[in-house]
């Protein structure tokens, strides 16, 4: 898929995850100076706010134009009380993926709209990823169970070693997509590479992972 805009925002890098600005909303000068000095001083207060480091130093914040990984994770979100009822909705991340991003789906899968997405809506080349369901094998969250599951974790990994970066984009940034992405990064790449895989946060708010060389 190469969903775009007619005129794209350039904090978005990736043309299957545009930044499309509605309604569009502007700062002037002295309001964006405010901003500025409200989140220098946070930074000054809290140092560790925008900090990744307890996530491995391989993890940063940032997106850009390497594969992604996209999930949808309700379990931490209190609302949702019957697990597995949400297979319908960790299905919007397919909308956002593109030619060689990867789609982790806990629960059965779908094979069927699958193929109605890939073929008929022209949603490009994904790699949809299946886990067990929390019941099967105690694990709550979706990366955990992702981490517990062979088959899919190895895809991933293979991935990120492939190509020495990987973009993570999950429905929320949870501890646990954090922890996930330190996992990836430490996976890889292969003894002797000089490029680690980093983590990084959309501007969209949506959380990835990624990592080119000298980043």
């Amino acid at each position: 898929m190469a969903a775009t805009t007619k005129c794209p925002s350039p904090a978005s890098t990736r043309p299957s995850l545009p930044v499309v600005e509605f309604p569009g909303v502007g700062l002037d000068a002295a309001q964006a100076r405010r901003i500025a000095g409200i989140a220098k001083r946070m930074l000054a207060d809290e140092p560790t706010l925008a900090s990744t480091r307890m996530f491995g130093d391989k993890v940063s914040a940032g997106v850009d134009d390497a594969p992604a990984l996209l999930f949808e994770d309700h379990a931490e979100i209190t609302l949702y009380a019957q697990p597995g009822a949400d297979l319908g909705l960790q299905y919007r991340a397919l909308m956002l993926a593109g030619d060689e991003d990867m789609v982790l789906i806990g629960g059965p899968r779908s094979e069927d709209f699958e193929t109605y997405c890939r073929h008929t809506l022209g949603l490009g080349s994904v790699t949809v990823l299946g886990v067990p369901p929390a019941s099967a094998i105690g694990h709550a969250t979706l990366p955990e169970r992702c981490a517990a599951t062979p088959s899919a974790l190895e895809p991933i990994v293979e991935t990120a070693r492939k190509h020495r970066r990987l973009n993570l984009i999950p429905y929320i940034g949870t501890r646990q997509a954090w922890r996930f992405a330190g996992l990836i990064a430490e996976s890889g790449p292969e003894p002797g590479s000089r490029s680690p895989h980093r983590r990084r946060i959309s501007p969209s708010g949506s959380t990835t992972s990624s990592g080119s060389p000298g980043a």
